[in-house]
């Protein structure tokens, strides 16, 4: 048929269907969820008989346009009868509706070529705008109504996704349960769930996303039953962005399909993402929403869509009402019913997501592959709500500490954990995967959701640092101390002292004193497979002795360089404590010996008094090692000069600075999912006081600053030997944005002396290099400037968004968003910044993130015989090309290591137990191979393909 006879028929069915009373014609895409608009002005919607002939006319005429017949003959005599009816009766008639059917019959068959499956959801967001009872109390009324709804309509159909939501069936609604397994047993009732929750992809460690997967898989395996191998979509609709490695992340946990709404601008409904690895995720491109209603247009559509997913006749419409749950309405099922006795209109039924993918995988080579981030949306949420970042990034780092401690351990010192002790790590692990929900970790959220959150991470951190210090208390008790010259000290009070010392703000390991008298050790242990020189910080307790007499050594009786922290007794509950930060070096995820005395007396002192006698000049305060020489302005309290001497260069531009900046963002771009526009720059120079403290180990410079009606203190602090300058900062945020002009919104930055390549930041399981752009980008602990083989990188213990434009390096720190939550950031805020130097390669910048986020940890020890040396090795990794993302023990007993190649070079890797290994296996997170092993001399070795991930297992 001709274009011109096509516009004309157009133009016919047009008038028609203006003419018809109820008719509301839309002049853009609208969300179909809720009461529709008609219904919401108290208008009466067209009958059903109308609203069927007028959406099998829409069809028709798509179809007509479409194929190769010409069916306007047909189309012709259908408007015909409708026409006549309109014009004698003012309305289309039953009769003339039937008609224009008939007429319409030579289409029938072509139309039921296509096919609309209708996969029912609910929507469940977990705590979003309120609190957990909430969200239970959303969860089981949702299954309820489901349920019921299934008992009436015995061919509808739900899908439902997050394994959070079983788990509270479980935990508040056993009596549901078999009504629920019933209808999953039917293949009624899909589980949609590959993840804990519907989860963020930007900001959860790379560990993290795979225990999404694994304990999804587990938990619903061993307790609702579910063939894990069924579990194959990751039902993602309203995530704020994708990593571009997470077709490897999901292909390395069996996930091979993909639904979303958000991350990506594009005409594509199906198609192929394909991660740097090479592995596939097969994804559908929500076309309409995530919530939607059932309405005639979905059949409409679905040649639309079709040609948008390789030619696919099946389209897939999720509906359902949600965010607040809900699910399918009783309206949605029953429209679902109806167009199913369409004569002119695809096929409708209600399906799965299953049986969409099973029907996708046909065109699977004609759809469109897509090789980037699906990124970036809602740029503010990589930094607001600082606690529940903070929260996340320490609980993550203290369960996987915690687990390859216990690893060290077993093999150590044949440590054999409770079963207990492994379900409530289990149970740290699903609660930290709650929190990463993609409007709880994100930050849009309000405050009993940022309260619930914190409630978690207070209990992951009791788990946590209680099995850490189990680990580390069964080594330091295998550990031969009988040789160190301890005393009895019947007037001792340190034995029990530092209890809850030193763990506050989800930091540290419970380490109270177990020592007596003027000798104390301690053992120092490493949670990282890389050995390692670090400075540990001691706290001794009790210690009534000579400070200047002090001496650090290791267990053989050499000595080690030390600094005194306090240079006097502190005071904490009913005891008194100094500190000190010694040099230290720990094996690959093992131990060390610190010995802490009093040293002979030589002489007996003269006591002269050692104050200062002159003032000295009171500017520019510079810190300086072999490495590094940092300047700080006197005056402003920022950094003026950033000079790498390993490299010869000067990193901050010359009369730039370096330092807090407090901006004004524009208040309508602004909110917790936005960063808004900035608007006008101040840097933060309003300085109230300066002060220098130095030592052969340690550097420092604070500077206290006012900041609008709130104060920072910033502590400069550089170690011996380091070549990154650490900046701790106390934020005491005041700041609100409810009504003000503008949103103030704080950050750090570097102005760049020289324009770098690229800016490189790490994300699950890999890393990107990403333009300058004036908008802040999610790294998981750092961006860097690289300059060839160097770099400049800002690397972070609790933030996520970074900025990098008109070659200046920024993290951003706070966010006063003024939505949902208007209050979001009141309060103290502890955060570490590290401004490094070094390697730019992605494996270097990212293990020397890993080496300042997981520092050593230590205990007190007592005297007993053992069986253990002073210090020693459980396990190493060697590799140019890899970086290891954990270290833990199987079900079975087994160790295994997780790593990815991170270079996109591929090549050899060696894994190093110190315990017995009779074979290994390189395999994937359901135990697949994926690659051929060698165990030679101990040692266990394979080749890692570019970009991909390994999971080794260990005999």
């Amino acid at each position: 048929m001709s274009i011109e006879g096509q516009k004309a028929l157009l133009q016919r069915f047009l008038r028609v269907k203006t003419s018809t009373p109820g008719n509301r014609e839309k002049q853009q895409f609208e969300y179909t969820f809720g009461q529709p608009h008609e219904e919401q002005a108290y208008l009466t919607m067209p009958p059903a008989y109308i609203r069927r002939i007028l959406a099998e006319m829409d069809f028709a005429l798509r179809l007509n346009a479409e194929t190769d017949q010409d069916y306007a003959g047909a189309i012709d005599a259908a408007l015909s009868a409708l026409e006549q009816s309109v014009a004698t009766n003012g309305i289309i008639t039953i009769s003339a509706a039937n008609d224009a059917e008939a007429a319409l019959a030579p289409l029938a068959d072509a139309a039921k070529a296509f096919e609309v499956l209708f996969a029912g959801h609910a929507h469940i967001d977990m705590n979003w705008m309120w609190g957990w009872d909430e969200t239970v109390a959303i969860t089981l009324a949702t299954f309820r109504t489901v349920l019921a709804l299934m008992d009436e309509y015995p061919d509808f159909t739900f899908s439902q996704s997050q394994a959070s939501v079983y788990k509270i069936v479980d935990d508040y609604a056993p009596e549901l349960k078999d009504d629920i397994q019933k209808r999953i047993k039917e293949g009624r009732w899909e589980v949609t769930a590959s993840a804990w929750v519907e989860t963020d992809k930007n900001m959860p460690d790379t560990e993290s996303l795979l225990r999404h997967i694994k304990e999804t898989r587990d938990y619903l395996e061993t307790s609702w039953g579910v063939d894990r191998a069924s579990l194959k979509v990751d039902f993602s609709p309203d995530t704020f962005g994708h990593s571009a490695f997470l077709p490897e992340l999901n292909g390395f946990g069996h996930v091979p399909y993909y639904y979303h709404c958000r991350g990506r601008q594009g005409d594509d409904v199906l198609y192929r993402w394909r991660a740097p690895s090479g592995a596939e995720t097969l994804i559908y491109m929500e076309p309409y929403w995530y919530n939607s209603g059932v309405t005639p247009e979905a059949g409409c559509g679905v040649i639309e869509v079709g040609k948008r997913s390789g030619g696919l006749k099946t389209a897939l419409i999720v509906y359902g009402v949600g965010d607040h749950g809900g699910g399918p309405t009783r309206r949605d099922i029953e429209r679902v019913i109806e167009m199913q006795g369409w004569a002119i209109f695809p096929r409708v039924k209600f399906g799965t997501f299953a049986e969409y993918f099973a029907k996708a995988e046909t065109v699977r080579e004609k759809v469109a592959v897509v090789s980037e981030e699906l990124n970036t949306i809602f740029a503010g949420c990589y930094t607001t709500q600082s606690r529940i970042k903070r929260g996340n990034r320490a609980a993550e780092a203290a369960l996987l500490d915690a687990e390859a401690l216990t690893v060290a351990a077993r093999k150590a010192a044949g440590y054999a954990p409770l079963a207990a002790h492994g379900a409530a790590i289990t149970g740290a692990w699903q609660n930290v995967l709650l929190t990463h929900f993609h409007d709880i970790l994100t930050g849009s959220c309000v405050q009993a959701t940022r309260e619930h959150a914190l409630g978690l991470y207070q209990h992951v951190m009791a788990v946590a640092q209680s099995r850490r210090e189990a680990a580390c208390l069964a080594i330091s008790a295998a550990v031969d101390t009988s040789g160190i010259p301890f005393e009895h000290a019947p007037e001792a009070q340190s034995e029990g002292a530092g209890a809850g010392y030193g763990i506050e703000r989800f930091a540290g390991m419970p380490r109270p004193e177990r020592g007596q008298g003027r000798v104390r050790a301690y053992h120092v242990f490493n949670p990282l497979p890389h050995a390692r020189n670090d400075l540990v910080e001691l706290t001794v307790w009790d210690w009534a002795y000579d400070l200047r007499r002090l001496a650090v050594t290791d267990a053989g009786g050499t000595a080690l360089r030390f600094q005194l922290i306090d240079n006097k007794q502190q005071h904490y509950w009913d005891h008194k404590y100094i500190r000190l930060i010694a040099e230290t070096s720990v094996p690959a995820l093992g131990y060390t010996t610190v010995i802490v005395r009093e040293s002979e007396l030589v002489e007996y002192p003269v006591r002269l008094n050692q104050s200062d006698r002159v003032h000295l000049p009171l500017g520019a305060c510079t810190l300086e090692n072999a490495k590094l020489r940092v300047t700080i302005d006197g005056q402003t309290g920022g950094i003026s000069s950033y000079y790498d001497k390993t490299a010869g260069v000067e990193r901050v531009r010359q009369g730039a600075h370096a330092g807090l900046v407090q901006i004004d963002t524009e208040t309508d771009t602004s909110s917790a999912w936005r960063v808004g526009r900035y608007m006008k720059e101040t840097p933060v120079t309003d300085m109230l006081r300066l002060s220098e403290s130095r030592g052969t180990l340690r550097q420092s410079v604070t500077a206290e600053h006012r900041v609008l009606g709130s104060t920072t203190k910033t502590v400069y602090s550089l170690d011996d030997g380091a070549d990154e300058l650490a900046v701790s900062l106390e934020i005491n945020w005041n700041e609100t944005s409810h009504g003000a002009k503008t949103v103030p919104v704080l950050v750090l930055r570097v102005p760049l002396a020289v324009s770098p390549d690229t800016i490189r930041m790490d994300v699950p399981a890999g890393s990107v290099d990403r333009a300058q752009h004036e908008m802040d980008w999610a790294g998981l602990t750092h961006a860097a400037a690289v300059y060839g083989g160097e770099s400049l990188a800002l690397i972070s213990d609790s933030k996520y968004g970074y900025r990098a434009e008109k070659d200046t390096l920024a993290v951003t720190l706070i966010n006063t968003a003024n939505s949902p939550d208007p209050h979001p950031e009141r309060g103290i805020h502890f955060i570490k910044i590290w401004i490094a130097s070094g390697e730019s390669s992605a494996k270097a910048l990212k293990e020397k993130a890993q080496r300042l986020t997981h520092p050593v940890n230590y205990t007190s020890a007592a005297k007993h015989a053992g069986s253990l040396p002073s210090n020693a090795e459980c396990l190493s990794v060697e590799s140019t090309c890899t970086v290891v993302t954990s270290v833990g023990s199987l079900p079975d007993g087994r160790t295994f290591v997780r790593l990815y190649e991170s270079q996109g070079v591929g090549g050899l890797v060696t894994i190093r137990p110190a315990f017995p290994v009779s074979g290994a296996e390189a395999v994937d997170l359901e135990g697949l191979k994926l690659a051929d092993t060698i165990v030679n001399d101990g040692a266990v070795s394979f080749d890692a393909q570019p970009y991909r991930l390994y999971e080794v297992r260990l005999a």
